[in-house]
């Protein structure tokens, strides 16, 4: 995220983006291992997103009370925090109840010089869990070449037009061989899809006539950043997860955007968050004192972090003059793409994360 120093006619320009971990201390102990490795039980894994076998979580800083910092990263990966619950964490035969037991075990992995303990996940036992969903239809492979899309909408969705836009978006996208996530939640939609090139006017026609989020946009990559051919093993995707979430975005949001040092706007400044939950409180303290009236204008990869972010600068900290920057970067190249004359004054590269991204986080490890 990117802020332009304020002097007493300047604009504020923020940049949402995030930076790399920086590793803190749990405990007193400076050796003290950084992370935990969750082992996730056959019968629990179907409640999670996405579902994995393992998951590695860097842990919170100092002060933070780490098995509460567990135990919200397991509901926010459940999705529904009356799963949470039921279940246990252990360190082989030991239950870990308390952020004490937690402590206890994460010194003793450093006293060894391991690079956190293997903790598993169980059902508490006599607990009643939710059924796995059904089996996922097996997709017919993709062809050609691929573009990316991305694309958001906030509308408030009821439980019936929910149901209706995961069953429409499913079919839709299954059809024209596609593949990526999408995510269906109370306050709107949103997605990233690799989609076969032959097949983006069918997507945009059929998109458009979806009832419940009319004037949904879809943001097709920029050409400069160039297509993969379906059958590379640099290939975006390789499944289709049409889902229903709480929030299209989530506030502890990790590694789904472009690192600051990767390109920039002259002039904007980066609030250096690891996390877009650490936005809220750096804000504050950023724009403690500046007038409410300022303009400031906000930008980040796809646009969606700079809706919530403009409606918190609004709602929150009362400011009257936002700004954003439409469809994001990859929308500013396409613009500058479409329009003869127009120079770009976008500075570095803009990077897109797809599964196979070296330069992106993988998913198996998650920042709290």
């Amino acid at each position: 995220m990117r802020l332009l120093a304020p002097t007493a006619s300047a604009s504020l320009l923020v940049r949402l983006s995030l930076v790399p971990h920086r590793a803190h201390a749990l405990c007193s102990s400076a050796a003290a291992p950084q992370r935990v490795h969750l082992k996730l039980d056959a019968p629990v894994r179907h409640l999670f997103e996405p579902q994995k076998k393992r998951v590695s979580l860097r842990l919170p800083s100092a002060g933070a009370l780490p098995l509460q910092a567990l135990r919200a990263a397991l509901r926010e990966r459940c999705g529904d925090e009356s799963v949470e619950p039921l279940l246990e964490i252990r360190h082989g035969k030991r239950r870990i109840e308390s952020d004490e037991d937690l402590v206890s075990v994460l010194a003793v992995t450093a006293t060894y010089g391991g690079d956190g303990p293997t903790l598993q996940v169980v059902a508490r036992s006599g607990s009643q869990l939710p059924p796995p969903p059904p089996a996922a239809t097996l997709l017919p492979p993709q062809v050609g070449r691929l573009r990316l899309v991305s694309f958001f909408r906030f509308a408030s969705l009821g439980s019936s037009r929910r149901q209706h836009l995961l069953e429409e978006m499913s079919s839709v996208l299954a059809r024209l061989g596609c593949r990526g996530s999408v995510y269906v939640a109370p306050e709107g939609v949103n997605g990233q899809l690799s989609v076969p090139e032959a097949q983006l006017d069918a997507l945009s026609v059929a998109f458009a006539a979806l009832r419940g989020v009319e004037g949904l946009k879809l943001n097709v990559q920029h050409a400069s950043l160039g297509t993969v051919q379906a059958d590379a093993a640099t290939a975006p995707y390789r499944k289709l997860i049409v889902r229903e979430k709480r929030q299209i975005l989530t506030d502890g949001l990790t590694g789904a955007s472009l690192p600051s040092s990767a390109g920039t706007f002259l002039g904007a400044e980066p609030l250096d968050t690891s996390v877009f939950s650490e936005s809220w409180e750096v804000l504050r303290k950023r724009l403690d004192g500046v007038p409410r009236e300022r303009p400031i204008m906000t930008f980040c990869t796809g646009g969606i972090r700079c809706v919530k972010t403009n409606a918190f600068l609004e709602q929150e900290l009362g400011f009257t003059n936002t700004f954003r920057l439409r469809d994001g970067i990859h929308g500013y190249l396409r613009h500058v793409r479409d329009t003869p004359g127009v120079a770009s004054k976008w500075e570095g590269d803009n990077f897109v994360f797809y599964e196979h991204d070296d330069a992106a986080p993988s998913g198996d490890e998650e920042v709290l």
